[in-house]
């Protein structure tokens, strides 16, 4: 595949959505990789059990049959208690594993992002339970092959602000440092590809 022009869909919830609109509004929409074709689909407010089932969501991976799927998913399940951070580990990598076994895909989760101000918990509780659901996703994916973790080192360890006056979202320098982040993870992930 290395002379391949690779298809990437970059899957999720409204970070998605919002990183798109930055990407279009900088005029970046192929990443400044040029051996890709880019593809977000971003539904405001999805959990990983939404887009398990979202009819729509499947027929847009269908359509594009990507090589490489980056999933930006969770931050919304952690603001339910009823669920256990263990438990939204495991619903992610069930939910990656039918991704790559449906669609031949390699499968990017990154880590869950911080909120300063999640909706329903306190930020305390959510950043434990982040933590420990992150840790979780790192024990779950550390052997398969063609299923990888993706941790935003260089966007969690900013001491810049990031976030817009919400609390969950992120603001144009948040935005870039996303963007960069997922851009490292596409390449690592075109690497992979070419070696096969």
């Amino acid at each position: 595949m290395s002379t391949s022009t690779h298809r990437v869909l970059i899957l999720g919830h409204s970070f998605v959505r919002r990183l798109f609109d930055f990407v279009h509004e900088q005029n970046l929409s192929t990443f400044g990789l040029s051996q890709c074709v880019v593809y977000g689909v971003g539904v405001s407010g999805a959990t990983v059990d939404k887009l398990q089932t979202d009819r729509t969501v499947h027929e847009k991976i269908s359509h594009i049959q990507p090589h490489i799927i980056i999933l930006q998913i969770g931050g919304n399940c952690l603001c339910n208690n009823d669920i256990r951070p263990d438990q939204l580990a495991y619903k992610i990598f069930h939910f990656a594993r039918h991704l790559h076994d449906t669609y031949g895909s390699h499968v990017y989760v990154c880590e869950i992002f911080p909120r300063p101000r999640p909706r329903g918990i306190s930020a305390s509780l959510y950043e434990s339970r982040r933590f420990a659901a992150n840790k979780a996703l790192h024990v779950l994916f550390i052997s398969p092959e063609l299923l990888h973790v993706w941790s935003h080192r260089r966007l969690f360890n900013s001491p810049l602000d990031l976030f817009l006056r919400d609390g969950c979202h992120l603001n144009p320098t948040g935005s870039r440092k996303f963007y960069r982040s997922v851009r490292l993870a596409i390449m690592h992930a075109c690497r992979q590809l070419s070696t096969q």
